[in-house]
């Protein structure tokens, strides 16, 4: 059996700690030695919808990881170690959720423009997308949309297979050029977000805001009758979200929704 996880821990020895340090990814498989210390690449989460397509690297944090060394002269804890793998006893707990902060909201509801974009996670560029069946212009594409969620939410998403209260999507929409033989984005125009809960928004379970670049940093939310949810959920691939637009986790997505289905 291999486990799947990220785990550092360290060994304290009776007479003093020895830390390992370095990153070496690496495979363990019960009754393989290990000449000296290393952090190890492993896994062991347990499939959440049943879904053997799910048998895919997912990330567990220390806080839902338990190791123990089975021997009375030694403790390990979580920041490095040097062990031999036939001195680990390893067990999964439950996964822990990460808190997901992206959603700031002021005292009057109003939602605040996210930060950081540049280090959220990239889920899919289009050209042109409405969203409908009508024929692409070539010589007016449309425009750039980039599809963006944050980090925690991603994590979670991998981890469960389910987008949780708090996730927050943002889609940037820039112009398009043409010329250099083919088309390039232009200036950003325009930053779109969706965030996924059930208890702010009881109706749709989403909220839609918008900003353009000079736009104040909070805003409100679009009204349930303006189409965006109508449209999420009607042609939305997966729990209100267009998953079938977005590679990264189209294929988690769709496997999830299957093992689900009665």
């Amino acid at each position: 059996m291999k486990w799947i996880g990220i785990i550092t821990v360290s060994l304290l020895l009776a007479g003093g700690a020895v830390n390992a340090q370095g990153s070496v990814e690496q495979e363990v498989v019960p009754g393989t030695e290990i000449a000296k210390a290393v952090s190890i690449k492993t896994l062991v989460v347990p499939n959440h919808t049943g879904a053997s397509a799910r048998a895919e690297e997912k990330r567990i944090t220390k806080e839902s990881f338990v190791s123990k060394v089975v021997s009375a002269d030694t403790m390990l804890s979580a920041e490095s170690f040097i062990a031999e793998p036939e001195s680990l006893e390893t067990q999964v707990v439950p996964y822990a959720a990460p808190p997901l902060t992206a959603a700031v909201y002021d005292t009057d509801g109003k939602f605040k423009r996210p930060e950081n974009l540049d280090r959220w996670v990239f889920l899919s560029t289009t050209l042109g997308m409405t969203y409908m069946d009508a024929p692409m212009d070539p010589e007016d594409p449309g425009y750039f949309s980039t599809v963006m969620i944050e980090p925690s939410a991603y994590e979670h998403f991998r981890a469960t297979g389910n987008f949780a209260d708090g996730t927050v999507f943002a889609k940037i929409i820039h112009q398009s050029e043409l010329g250099h033989g083919g088309v390039s984005m232009g200036e950003n125009i325009y930053l779109e977000v969706h965030v996924k809960d059930k208890k702010r928004y009881p109706e749709s379970g989403s909220g839609f805001y918008a900003w353009a670049p000079d736009d104040s940093d909070y805003a409100d939310a679009f009204p349930n009758d303006m189409g965006c949810v109508a449209c999420h959920q009607e042609k939305a691939a997966y729990q209100d979200v267009f998953t079938q637009f977005y590679p990264v986790i189209r294929a988690q997505a769709a496997a999830t929704k299957v093992a689900k289905t009665p």
